[in-house]
């Protein structure tokens, strides 16, 4: 099969071969190309399936028009929709999206951003591991454009996409109080990743501001590891005679899915049983009986405005861009699990 070429597309949607172009490469705006035209350009170029020559357009450029992306694990339905919705709006925008998990580990995620950028990627979104500080605070010092998604460090000043992950385990918690539950327990990783330490912090604050006692037995975590074994005993405990929990809030869609498993095989009525509530809202809870309570994350505009974020320092070059920080809010789906 004969390789697409820029006049293929212009010749099927009757236009220039330099308006093609000048869109393929980004150039639309400032060449007054409208965003109708620009769309139906970059439409017809990926139905096409055009391929474009990076190797020289990265030499003409400086730009490979390549984003790596590195995310926690892909097969996890949120970072799988993440990278659906960045390599959308990649594609929009005239780059590709390449992309790799770091399962957690800190040694992965250094070998897969030292692999970005030694293929010239221009940039590069990053779900950071635990104990990967000095991976990022390396990025700033070699000035490679990057944005961090999902997760962030307190004590680093880098341009993040993140949500309010503390108000949002806060309201579900609330929610649970107000719904006459009293020993709610909270099932997170024991991870030291900064985005899980506001969801629990979330939790007790609700538990504490509405007189509730802060057990140790409900606070429980799993190591990712390990996490199916780690949830069966934990799960077997709480419901036990000793803790006695009558609701569970799982603080991510992974703890969340397999939670449920568990809670299925053990016959356990949802909530006549056990009320649950979950961060995350992954397709497979349609699945379930019981509509679940759950924390939504605004995946569309995570992608959005990480894209925004890394294009707008990738454009300015080695230039000092000012750093943005985005909190999204979540929106509490309110279902029959509690």
């Amino acid at each position: 099969m004969a390789q697409v070429k820029l006049s293929d597309i212009a010749k099927e949607l009757n236009v220039s071969v330099t308006l093609v172009s000048l869109v393929l490469r980004g150039k639309a705006k400032e060449n007054r190309i409208s965003d109708k035209i620009s769309k139906e350009v970059l439409k017809k170029a990926k139905e096409m399936g055009y391929q474009p020559n990076q190797m020289a357009r990265g030499l003409r450029t400086g730009k490979s028009h390549i984003i790596g992306l590195v995310v926690a694990d892909i097969s996890n339905p949120f970072f799988g929709k993440i990278a659906r919705q960045l390599e959308n709006e990649a594609w929009d925008n005239g780059y590709q999206l390449m992309f790799g998990s770091s399962d957690e580990n800190p040694e992965k995620s250094q070998r897969l951003i030292q692999s970005f950028v030694g293929r010239s990627v221009d940039g590069l979104i990053i779900a950071p591991t635990a104990d990967s500080k000095e991976q990022i605070e390396r990025l700033q010092q070699q000035k490679v454009p990057f944005v961090l998604i999902d997760r962030y460090f307190n004590d680093l000043k880098t341009p993040n996409v993140v949500v309010d992950n503390f108000d949002s385990s806060y309201e579900v918690t609330k929610l649970l109080i107000q719904k006459g539950y009293r020993r709610i327990a909270a099932i997170s990783y024991s991870s030291g990743l900064q985005h899980i330490d506001d969801r629990v912090e979330g939790y007790k604050k609700a538990l504490e501001d509405y007189s509730q006692d802060i057990d140790p037995q409900l606070m429980r975590a799993v190591t990712p590891e390990n996490i199916d074994t780690d949830l069966q005993g934990i799960i077997s405990e709480l419901l036990s005679d000793d803790v006695n929990a009558d609701a569970i809030f799982f603080a991510t869609n992974i703890i969340g899915i397999k939670g449920l498993k568990i809670l299925n095989k053990m016959n356990k009525k949802i909530p006549e049983d056990i009320a649950i509530a979950s961060f995350d809202n992954p397709e497979s809870y349609a699945l379930f009986p019981t509509s679940i309570t759950c924390i939504e994350q605004p995946i569309e505009e995570i992608g959005k405005k990480a894209l925004q974020e890394l294009l707008k320092q990738i454009n300015k070059g080695k230039e000092k861009t000012e750093t943005k920080d985005y909190v999204l809010k979540t929106k509490l789906l309110v279902g029959n699990s509690i």
